[in-house]
């Protein structure tokens, strides 16, 4: 994900790029909780283990991801102000 910032006064150009790495950000979150709680339901067998940790892992790429997005929006001039339900602040030019 990397995007070029727009010209100074093209803020508003940026919206369908703000809702698209807000919608990534939706379903990374989402992932991420999902797996999670499946890998904490999970009885630790010696197979499950593994299962577990791989789970976890991916976990933890998603948040990673969502790190970056939200820097990305940063970097666009927006400020997130909560994810669920979407509210960013934009700053205009």
């Amino acid at each position: 994900m990397n995007h070029v910032l727009p010209p100074p006064g093209q803020s508003p150009l940026v919206l369908p790029l703000v809702r698209s790495i807000l919608t990534e950000m939706r379903e990374r979150r989402s992932r991420a909780r999902l797996l999670e709680s499946t890998a904490e339901l999970m009885t630790p067998t010696f197979g499950a283990r593994r299962r577990q940790e791989l789970m976890l892992a991916e976990s933890r790429m998603h948040r990673r991801q969502l790190h970056l997005a939200k820097r990305e929006l940063e970097d666009l001039g927006c400020q997130l102000l909560s994810l669920d339900p979407p509210l960013i602040a934009i700053q205009l030019s």
